[in-house]
């Protein structure tokens, strides 16, 4: 890869995804997304917050 394709490249969208990535590891290496899901993990289906609203 030369210079010219590396002015090609959209650095923007490949820092965005490399920071999701980056977010997205440390997330779940401190256990904050098992502690976010697990109100939705455990609800029975009928007490869904997107079923009270269809409602």
């Amino acid at each position: 890869m030369g210079k010219e394709e590396l002015k090609l490249i959209n650095w923007d969208v490949l820092w965005l995804v490399a920071g999701g990535i980056a977010i997205g590891l440390a997330i779940d290496k401190t256990g904050l997304t098992l502690r976010c899901l697990m109100p939705w993990i455990t609800m029975p289906y009928h007490h869904s917050p997107w079923c009270e609203r269809s409602l």
